[in-house]
């Protein structure tokens, strides 16, 4: 880690933080790394890959040529996603759990969920939401009803102002399961011109 870094992890107040912390720099470190070295040909030791926090407590790196990169973590470790060609990129990992019907209505949007949606549609959905909205750049500073996720992504509220204010990019979505959780990613398409709106 660098010193900045450092700081910031004695600073976090609670063990499970620091460990959800450390998990997602370590991904996105390595992730990152491998970028440089992939793709500019650079080979960077992890320590120079700095990550700092930027608005919303989004990601970032100040290297030259870093592409965007979205962080998360669950209880299995860290997961990060890079945005290559310019693309913005946000992600999820959420270990599969029950989950309230209380809780779901208030990310789910009506027709979203059906009555019996079991453990892993429930998880699955609020993956691809949170995905959307770090995608955006909001995290949950913005309601997760405000992004439908079935039968399309459609969004709504301050999820579509921020999408406009990005030019209305064409969004993709995947999501997978495996050994009992949940990775989404959300990323931008690039448009015929080349550049990332």
């Amino acid at each position: 880690m660098s010193p900045a870094e450092e700081s910031l992890f004695r600073g976090l107040r609670s063990e499970k933080r620091r460990l959800d912390w450390l998990a997602g720099r370590c991904a996105a470190k390595r992730a990152l790394s491998r970028y440089f070295r992939e793709v500019l040909g650079q080979s960077l030791d992890l320590p120079v890959v700095e990550i700092s926090s930027g608005a919303q407590g989004a990601p970032l790196c100040s290297l030259p040529g870093a592409p965007s990169f979205s962080i998360s973590h669950c209880a299995a470790g860290g997961f990060c996603a890079a945005g290559l060609g310019g693309r913005l990129i946000g992600a999820d990992w959420e270990l599969v759990a029950p989950r309230s019907r209380e809780l779901a209505r208030l990310f789910a949007r009506p027709g979203e969920l059906p009555p019996d949606a079991d453990d892993l549609a429930q998880t699955r959905l609020w993956a691809v939401k949170e995905a959307v909205l770090k995608l955006l750049g909001l995290g949950l500073a913005a309601p997760p009803r405000d992004v439908e996720a079935v039968p399309a992504l459609k969004l709504h509220g301050r999820a579509l102002r921020r999408w406009q204010e990005l030019g209305s990019p064409e969004l993709a979505c995947a999501a997978a399961e495996r050994d009992g959780s949940v990775a989404a990613v959300v990323h931008t398409r690039p448009s015929p011109s080349g550049d990332r709106s």
